[in-house]
């Protein structure tokens, strides 16, 4: 059993999915090598900017024409860099980005997918690629148990009976996938989010902070579940 905090729901809410809960996370990063030289004579260079550009669009497209529509899987293109002067093509150029699903072969088919449509457009302008060690699943979806989610909200409603909140999952994605590996689990989203008091900042950010009042509902929770799960409450 998990709580994580949500500055999207307002301090006393408390989020319960029967199923997928957090989106599974591939990393991407990969170097597109070409070959430098002065930007008068592109004719002598290899150019890995192009050649990146050209990835960019052709990973597009191969969404829409390989993966299965029926699976979510969606890119999110982080950070492109390459070069620092307006005169030089450089020998290479870097992206680093992720992938988010919520079925493990999905994932894994996508990965896949992205890792041949770069490896092929780039020999198309004469490149070559490397990819980093983060290229890789580094998280599989966290999944809810739904009768486990349930006895959940069985408490959630006997000591909160105003809390509860369906809804969807997230995209962002979570190392609590690892303990539905081991047995049954859930994780619950508690909000945190008080503008009157100031506190409304996304996660990851600056100005984020965390609200008290909001940890007192979450662990209140977890608290009457556990004994609600150790008294045989659920028992048949």
């Amino acid at each position: 059993y998990g709580n994580h905090q949500s500055p999207f729901l307002e301090v006393g809410q408390i989020k319960v999915l029967k199923g997928p809960s957090h989106a599974g996370c591939a990393g991407v990063e990969f170097d597109v090598i070409g070959k430098g030289g002065h930007g008068s004579r592109p004719d002598k260079c290899i150019n890995p900017l192009t050649a990146t550009a050209n990835i960019v669009t052709a990973l597009t497209t191969a969404w829409v024409n390989q993966l299965d529509v029926s699976k979510t899987v969606t890119f999110g293109l982080g950070s492109i860099n390459g070069g620092s002067a307006s005169n030089v093509i450089p020998d290479r150029c870097n992206v680093k980005g992720t992938l988010r699903f919520f079925d493990d072969k999905a994932g894994e088919d996508a990965l896949e997918v992205l890792k041949e449509v770069v490896n092929t457009t780039a020999r198309a302008h004469k490149c070559y690629v490397e990819f980093s060690d983060y290229t890789r699943i580094v998280a599989y979806p966290t999944i809810n148990d739904p009768d486990l989610a349930e006895k959940v909200i069985t408490s959630l409603n006997d000591i909160y009976p105003t809390s509860f909140l369906d809804g969807n999952p997230t995209y962002g994605s979570e190392s609590f996938f690892g303990y539905s590996k081991l047995c049954p689990s859930v994780y619950t989203k508690f909000g945190v989010r008080d503008e009157k008091n100031g506190i409304s900042a996304g996660s990851h950010t600056p100005e984020f902070d965390i609200n008290p009042e909001g940890i007192k509902y979450a662990v209140g929770l977890q608290v009457k579940f556990a004994l609600d799960f150790l008294k045989g409450a659920f028992d048949d």
